[in-house]
């Protein structure tokens, strides 16, 4: 990974914060009216009127209820210190609800312009149905704007689920689109949200566009979408200067994306295309079409820095992993300087569409390496390179596996079948150091692909890979002794544990910030050691509660003596 590379990437680790300082609080009810004075006892009937009222350090609190309204916020900025937060009053569940067909084209549930430091959580937005309709818009000249734990559903471009699809029928169900040339959209997050049951028709799940610069997107759940589940895209007209029209420094990770597949084309899980220095980690794309694309649509653009790390691919109709400009130069742009590193890829192409699990068109400067590849498909196609590539393009240290044996395996390179891996190192240059082996998953059959003791994958990757600040999909550092395991999660060897030792033990809150809960039972004595096995800490126990606010953020393993046995478990410290 180069230097400039890791100077990007550090560009977009920022973190989303709200802190509440002599917040005036507003106050809605089904019950209420406008005529009131917003007050817990007095509340407002509809949001929209208390979105009014809103000024800098407002905090509107919304009753039980289903709400039939589109809200429209805009001028509306908080500071960092003095934020608006928009929430349900206590646990009460809120619903915002489109009314089905009765919207107009072009209608959102909430469109939001021109304001920062806000803050939407717990809110359920539903059933809006037209053409261009939205659930959730964040528009022009917006900064600081935190989405956290709601739900998007039921947004449809037609009330009709057969109406044909063409390239001007489209909904949005959450959309991020940075429109204005001089007020860059930045510092977006959608955090821990659902975005489900939406017939988008050209259109996607999660959208993020045009001169959009710093988001995260973590930890949500994207399914039953008919195209597209998460896109960062770039070059289409968004912004009115060309050079600012793409999404960038941005970080999308601990995503599950699913059943997302399109009537009419090839669906990515996530999908990044026209944009730049945005790392992809620690997702989940299954039973989809196509897994994780990195793409470029636009004839003379380019998609750039891309890091697609320590995620996993399985189920999917075609590819596990998409890269490159299918159609370049003649109507598509190209892919350059990009990682796809750390990824298990398993039981995709489905379909038997020969993309294999790995599926590269144009690009330059792409490394490939320390991904598991386990093909299923009868035709066992493991790869395919297409003819006139690229150039400085690098794939190795992968670990390649097919339940069809390596003799019968295929690798697709200029426009050639090539069986067995040897030959296709031989033909192309490529893979000098990979190797054909089962990885040994503790359980395919279950999709828990964890690796066993004495798996292949451990210690397989690239020595002199720097995974800088890397994790695995269960929040272990990578390459926790001097190489590398191939795949997304750390194996047993390299954590320095047995696989059965692990959650033996149900601790809770895993991970945590501080104390941690034992269940119900005597203990004697409890130490803690890093994945290295040094000890951190240890001493006797007489209750149920272990407090690990001494400890700094890392993965440790916890052992627990009781009367009868003992108990391990791994811990994650934030």
């Amino acid at each position: 990974m180069t230097t400039f590379y890791k100077l990007a990437l550090s560009l977009i680790l920022f973190t989303f914060t709200t802190l509440s300082i002599a917040q005036t609080t507003i106050y809605v009810s089904p019950s209420g009216s406008n005529g009131n004075d917003g007050s817990q006892a007095s509340p407002f009937q509809t949001i929209q009127f208390a979105l009014s009222q809103m000024t800098t350090a407002t905090t509107i609190e919304i009753m039980a209820g289903t709400y039939t309204e589109y809200l429209y916020l805009d001028g509306k900025v908080g500071t960092v210190t003095e934020p608006n937060v928009i929430k349900p009053f206590g646990n009460d569940a809120v619903i915002i609800d489109g009314g089905g067909a009765s919207a107009g084209s072009g209608d959102a549930l909430l469109f939001i312009s021109n304001s920062a430091f806000l803050t939407i959580e717990n809110i359920t937005f539903k059933n809006i149905i037209s053409n261009y309709v939205s659930g959730v818009n964040i528009n022009t000249n917006c900064q600081n704007i935190t989405l956290n734990n709601c739900t998007i559903k039921g947004v449809h471009f037609s009330n009709n689920p057969a109406e044909n699809v063409t390239s001007f029928k489209k909904a949005y169900p959450l959309v991020v689109l940075g429109v204005s040339a001089t007020n860059v959209n930045s510092n977006i997050a959608i955090l821990n949200s659902e975005i489900a049951d939406c017939r988008t028709g050209y259109s996607e799940g999660l959208t993020i566009s045009g001169n959009i610069d710093s988001f995260l997107i973590e930890g949500n759940s994207v399914h039953d979408i008919t195209n597209i589940g998460i896109v960062a895209s770039g070059h289409y007209g968004i912004c009115s200067d060309p050079t600012l029209d793409m999404a960038r420094h941005g970080i999308i990770r601990n995503n599950e994306v699913y059943n997302c597949k399109s009537p009419i084309a090839t669906a990515g899980g996530i999908y990044i295309d026209g944009s730049t220095l945005i790392s992809v980690q620690n997702n989940i794309c299954r039973d989809g079409q196509v897994g994780f694309s990195i793409g470029c649509e636009k004839k003379g653009k380019e998609t750039s820095f891309i890091q697609l790390i320590n995620s996993v691919a399985y189920g999917n109709s075609r590819a596990g992993i998409v890269v490159g400009g299918f159609s370049y130069p003649t109507t598509t742009g190209k892919v350059t300087n990009c990682v796809v590193s750390g990824n298990t890829l398993y039981d995709n192409d489905k379909d038997n569409t020969w993309t294999g699990e790995l599926n590269m068109t144009y690009c330059e400067n792409v490394t490939v390496k320390n991904n598991i590849f386990y093909a299923t498909n009868p035709y066992n196609v493991m790869s395919f390179y297409k003819k006139d590539n690229g150039t400085g393009n690098v794939l190795d240290y992968n670990l390649y596996y097919s339940t069809s044996g390596n003799e019968t395996s295929i690798y697709g390179y200029n426009d050639a079948d090539i069986k067995t891996l040897e030959a296709f190192k031989t033909t192309s240059n490529f893979e000098k150091h990979s190797s054909f082996a089962n990885p040994y998953f503790k359980n395919e059959i279950t999709y828990d692909f964890h690796l066993v003791d004495s798996s292949n994958a451990a210690n397989a990757g690239d020595p002199s890979y720097a995974a800088v600040g890397e994790v695995d999909m269960d929040g272990n550092t990578r390459v926790l002794r001097t190489i590398i395991d191939c795949g997304a999660y750390e194996s047993p060897y390299s954590l320095g544990i047995k696989q059965s030792a692990l959650n033996t033990l149900a601790v809770y809150p895993n991970p945590t910030s501080g104390i941690l809960h034992l269940p119900l039972g005597a203990y004697s004595s409890y130490t803690i050691t890093n994945a290295l096995g040094q000890l951190m800490e240890q001493n006797t126990l007489s209750g149920t509660t272990i407090d690990l606010s001494n400890l700094k953020s890392d993965v440790y393993i916890l052992t627990v003596q009781s009367e009868h046995k003992t108990h391990t478990s791994r811990i994650i410290k934030r």
